[in-house]
């Protein structure tokens, strides 16, 4: 019986990935809230003590210590002799009036953390739990200026690697359909001083971006225009039209819809630019992308994360050819966009 137990406990499955799980949004609190108290912000430039830590964001010795010790153990900080100092990572992005400071985003995570308590139930009702993409639509201004702050974050980190890939010398007017903040119209029409660009989304959205915009330098250039993309008629003469992350809010259908409007919209030989989450061809990896799929679920009707090949799929049905995948420089090469062309000869669009 001794030498059965034995054999059992050599031969048992290593349980530590099953735990890690179960515990990894452990990690996420303490990175929100760390990030919420101003730690990091604290530590700009200086390294603290407990004592100096626990003064400066209103804690006892205790608390502060263990929060500490936890950012360590998550390489948030690193500690040398009885003083804490932030990562380089953290030094980047999550010190407060930096350029690089993604607090609006990890806010946004903090209060997408407590929707993702509700999945079993939207898996069971599949379909959207939350009123958020309701208020969204119905232009609330306070939730808009909430959400587009937070993707401005993670959008201003990739933009330069976007410009970089994609030459747009050649074209005149882009079209930024559900452009947000109108960071990547900013940062094309700064790289390429022929080019202008509008701005497309909602009426709440779009009094966002203007602020933005106007504070990029390149506002003679931009415009923004308010409209759900679904409806609004796109405005003429346009030969490149950006869609970054915006198909995963969409059904196929409506996928399909916003492509082939653009499609018709577009000159001949203009160029469609689609940037989003793309999860592997079998849609089983990576994690990231997955899990975005059910995150869609939860806060959107109709929307999944599609992979490359379906957007791919979606471009053909409507016309489109001469589509490529590119892959953003490095350190951004797991970003993907495929783009694509109007031919120059008009041809039938599919039914």
């Amino acid at each position: 019986m001794v030498e059965e137990q034995l054999l059992t406990l050599a031969n048992m499955i290593d349980p530590e990935p099953i735990e890690s799980l179960a515990m990894a949004y452990f990690s996420s609190q303490v990175l929100f809230v760390a990030t919420e108290l101003g730690l990091f912000t604290q530590l700009h430039g200086q390294s603290k003590t407990v004592v100096e830590v626990a003064t400066a964001l209103g804690l006892s010795e205790r608390s502060a210590e263990l929060l500490l010790n936890a950012c360590v153990s998550l390489q948030l900080l690193e500690k040398q002799g009885g003083c804490y100092a932030n990562t380089p990572v953290s030094d980047v992005y999550l010190v407060k009036g930096k350029t690089g400071y993604q607090g609006p985003y990890i806010s946004l995570m903090q209060h997408y953390y407590k929707l993702w308590g509700s999945l079993k139930l939207a898996l069971l009702q599949n379909g959207s739990l939350r009123s958020e993409f309701d208020d969204y639509v119905a232009q609330d201004i306070d939730w808009a200026r909430k959400f587009i702050e937070a993707m401005h974050c993670g959008a201003e980190l990739v933009a330069p690697f976007l410009v970089e890939t994609l030459d747009l010398s050649s074209h005149k007017l882009l079209l930024d359909i559900g452009g947000g903040s109108g960071i990547n119209a900013i940062s094309f029409v700064k790289k390429f001083n022929q080019l202008k660009a509008i701005v497309l989304d909602l009426s709440s959205v779009s009094e966002v971006t203007k602020e933005y915009v106007a504070r990029s330098g390149v506002a003679d250039r931009i415009s923004v225009m308010s409209g759900d993309y679904r409806y609004v008629e796109l405005p003429p003469g346009v030969d490149a039209v950006l869609l970054s992350q915006v198909l995963h809010a969409e059904g196929p259908s409506v996928c399909r819809n916003i492509l082939a409007r653009a499609f018709a919209g577009l000159v001949p030989g203009g160029l469609v630019i689609v940037r989003d989450i793309f999860p592997n061809d079998d849609k089983l990896g990576p994690p990231a992308a997955v899990l975005h799929g059910l995150h869609w679920l939860m806060v959107t009707p109709e929307g999944n994360c599609y992979s490359k090949a379906e957007v791919i799929g979606f471009l053909q049905d409507v016309g489109f050819q001469d589509i490529q995948v590119l892959a953003l420089p490095e350190p951004a090469h797991y970003l993907k966009v495929i783009i694509a062309r109007k031919p120059l000869i008009s041809t039938t669009q599919p039914d």
